[in-house]
Parts: C-alpha cells; sequence; structure tokens
C-alpha cells in the first residue's frame, strides 16, 4: 500500500519541516474575552492531551489550501479571516489553535 505510506509521509514531514505551534487557552465563559485564561502549548504536550482523552477543540486557522494540504485529525478548520467577531465558542474544554509558525494562531487568539 504504497499510498498510504505517501501520506503518512507527506503529514509527518508537512508537521515536522513547518513547525506547526499549537497555541493553546482554556475558555471559563462562551466568549474570548475577559477571564479567559491561554497558554502555549508544544505539540508534545497536545498529544499527551490528547491521549488522555482530555475535551480537546483543535481549530485550525489556516487556508483552506493549507488545510488540505495536512491537518491534524479532527481539526476544525477556521481561517484567520473567518474569526473577526467570532464569540460563541465552545464552553467546558481545552480550545486549541494552530497554523504554520505560529502568528496567526497568536492573532487569533489576541481577537
Amino acid at each position: 500500500m504504497p499510498g498510504d505510506w505517501y501520506i503518512i509521509t507527506i503529514m509527518v514531514k508537512h508537521l515536522l519541516f513547518t513547525s506547526i505551534l499549537v497555541f493553546g487557552f482554556v475558555l471559563s465563559s462562551f466568549t474570548v474575552a475577559a477571564g479567559a485564561e491561554h497558554a502555549r502549548v508544544t505539540p508534545e504536550e497536545l498529544k499527551a492531551m490528547l491521549q488522555k482523552k482530555e475535551r480537546v477543540i483543535l481549530i485550525d486557522v489556516r487556508t483552506p489550501e493549507e488545510h488540505n494540504e495536512a491537518h491534524i485529525p479532527g481539526s476544525v478548520l477556521m481561517p484567520l479571516s473567518t474569526l473577526e467577531g467570532v464569540t460563541n465558542l465552545p464552553n467546558g474544554g481545552n480550545i486549541v489553535l494552530y497554523c504554520r509558525s505560529g502568528k496567526r494562531s497568536q492573532t487569533a487568539l489576541d481577537i
């Protein structure tokens, strides 16, 4: 099954080569507003959270084209350009924003 190996190799190379930085924050209300705490999470920490079955909502803030190339399984695509004014985010779990370098994740966190 060369196709399966090719897909896995591309995903691993993409994730390592582009050095995806993951930003996470814990919401204390329905909105990203006062009272919301945030912290930087490494890929290793995210992997541990997922293995522990913690409630994690992955939000990919990259472009649809980047998302189609490779993405973390189970993530939701919400390009940075669509996040303006978004206030209805899930409650009671960890929201993890990610992009290629961390810049768009930080911008999304600041919205």
